[in-house]
């Protein structure tokens, strides 16, 4: 997978965003602390943090990159409450966003391939073994529409 980031991450979103961006918390219904997130240099971004900034759909051209970076090799990475939220995360980012980035979207598409391609293999291992398959738990239906969702954006 090619490094989706293609800025400076020791500068902050403030900085990368420019001009008089300023993250409005009360436009990104985010709670009044998020406020420390736009001032952070990016790469000190937790993947918590990264989740939550992706949920509220800000700097998505930042942050999206940021998360796929970090996820490679582990794509069901656990960033807050359970593993594979930060994949389910970027899956549901807003489609109009996907559709002006195609390259972020075939990196990601590349991406939840990898992801299928693991529970594909531990699950025909499992089968294997005359053990129950294998389906983690966050592979459920909110995984499942958010690929949909992602699918239909560009499918």
């Amino acid at each position: 997978m090619d490094n989706p980031i293609d800025f400076d991450t020791h500068r902050s979103l403030a900085e990368l965003e420019g001009g008089d961006w300023r993250f409005e918390i009360d436009e990104y219904d985010a709670p009044p602390h998020a406020f420390a997130l736009a001032t952070k240099p990016v790469r000190r971004l937790t993947p918590g943090e990264l989740l939550q900034l992706i949920r509220w759909g800000v700097s998505l051209r930042f942050t999206v990159p940021l998360a796929i970076a970090r996820m490679e090799g582990d794509p069901f990475m656990k960033a807050a409450a359970h593993e594979g939220d930060l994949i389910v995360a970027l899956l549901e980012a807003d489609a109009a966003f996907w559709k002006d980035r195609r390259d972020l979207w075939d990196t990601m598409a590349a991406l939840l391939a990898e992801a299928i391609g693991q529970v594909a293999a531990r699950a025909a291992e499992e089968d294997e073994d005359d053990e129950e398959p294998f389906l983690p738990q966050f592979l459920g239906d909110d995984f499942m529409a958010a690929v949909m969702h992602f699918r239909e954006i560009h499918g």
